[in-house]
């Protein structure tokens, strides 16, 4: 605003611009200086106000949101493959990895073989090198799903708003009953040194079972 005196009850606020967020998750990007001067009419300044070491909240990369979720079959008790898109709106590179927690009410095989896709909107993520792996939760927890970044072919990449699309995961027993059920419980990117950099916010993701499709379908019997 145009220079004007300034009285001594007034709030006056600012905005900065152009700042850059961490690479991890909840970290804070640093304290703040801020100092006011008076021009003055030799055309120095005066220092009139200061305050050090103004404390700023916690940041975060941005969110990972589970943009597509599907299972092959539907039907209660049915054996299924799953297929999600995730969108990775922070700094993703490679030497990252992608945990996804998939709920244990979905049993699972051990076994992993999965088509996993890479799309960056600046690097060219087409010959990135991925790796996926699961770990079998126990009954009410989850299974966890590893999905590692490697290099491209021209080595290191990093890029934001990166899209992962991972199809047909392991198989999957769906639940006894049908209904909504939660089948991704949470989304978590790790740096390579182990350290969480970003996660999705939602509580869970979830597919609708049809209570309709099923191994053997309901007997009704109308008695006299």
């Amino acid at each position: 605003e145009s220079p004007q005196d300034v009285g001594a009850a007034r709030i006056l606020k600012f905005v900065l611009t152009g700042l850059r967020n961490p690479v991890r998750y909840g970290e804070v990007p640093g304290n703040f200086d801020v100092e006011i001067w008076n021009p003055r009419p030799d055309g120095g300044r005066r220092l009139i106000a200061r305050q050090h070491n103004v404390a700023s909240l916690n940041m975060t990369t941005g969110d990972i949101t589970v943009s597509a979720l599907a299972l092959t079959d539907l039907s209660v008790g049915g054996t299924s493959m799953m297929t999600v898109s995730l969108l990775h709106a922070g700094l993703l590179a490679s030497g990252n990895n992608i945990s996804l927690q998939v709920l244990s009410n979905f049993a699972a095989t051990a076994s992993i073989a999965a088509s996993i896709t890479v799309v960056c909107p600046v690097v060219d993520c087409s010959s990135v090198v991925t790796h996926a792996s699961i770990v079998l939760g126990s009954a009410g927890g989850y299974h966890t799903i590893e999905v590692s970044l490697g290099n491209v072919t021209a080595g290191a990449w990093m890029d934001s708003n990166v899209q992962i699309s991972v199809v047909n995961v392991s198989t999957f027993t769906n639940p006894a009953a049908g209904g909504s059920w939660p089948l991704i419980k949470a989304v978590t990117s790790r740096s390579a040194s182990g350290a969480t950099m970003s996660s999705s916010r939602a509580a869970s993701y979830s597919v609708d079972i049809d209570p309709r499709l099923g191994a053997a379908a309901p007997i009704v019997e109308i008695l006299p």
